[in-house]
């Protein structure tokens, strides 16, 4: 087998995985919210009848919003890494080609600058939209939690969970900033 024909099927597998990694983004997602909304709904349906509520805000839900956010944090470097590997990849198979018209284009073009950025950073808005809308979801669970909870066991013991709370928030962020600053974002 030659360079350039091992290089091409190179080329297409990570293709495939770059739309395998979006796929399963999308499935992440869905499967992330419908989880998030069923216990939204079971603990405010049990709002005032029993201790639930306290535990879904305070636990269980935040271990999931940061569990969705981490998947699909994870999913959305795994498409950004072929991506990058794809645009070189892409310049080396044109180069080796030698036609004047380039015959791989796409990761390049997502690259190239237009109107003062590039298609990539016409995506950059919704990547940010859908990490910044779980971080502030995984806020307002501990909120809600504090409020529901604070009656009962009183302002001290309410400290420790919210701190707890925080270095886990806190870990979740910098990781998930540090994820997408390593794409542009």
């Amino acid at each position: 087998m030659d360079w350039l024909t091992a290089a091409l099927e190179e080329y297409k597998t990570l293709r495939e995985e770059s739309l395998a990694s979006m796929k399963m983004q999308q499935s992440i997602l869905a499967y992330g919210v419908a989880a998030i909304g069923v216990i939204i709904t079971s603990a405010l349906n049990s709002w005032k009848t029993s201790p639930l509520p306290e535990f879904f805000f305070l636990a269980l839900l935040p271990l999931i919003i940061y569990l969705t956010l981490l998947t699909w944090l994870g999913e959305v470097a795994r498409m950004f890494r072929a991506g990058n590997f794809i645009a070189s990849l892409e310049k080396k198979i044109n180069m080796r080609i030698g036609d004047p018209v380039a015959a791989l284009t796409w990761e390049n073009f997502l690259r190239e600058p237009k109107n003062g950025g590039t298609e990539q950073d016409n995506v950059k808005f919704h990547y940010l939209s859908i990490f910044y809308l779980f971080v502030i979801l995984a806020i307002a669970s501990v909120a809600l939690g504090n409020i529901k909870i604070i009656g009962i066991i009183g302002k001290k013991p309410l400290i420790l969970i919210d701190i707890f709370q925080v270095i886990a928030f806190i870990a979740i962020y910098q990781h998930g900033r540090k994820e997408l600053r390593k794409y542009g974002y």
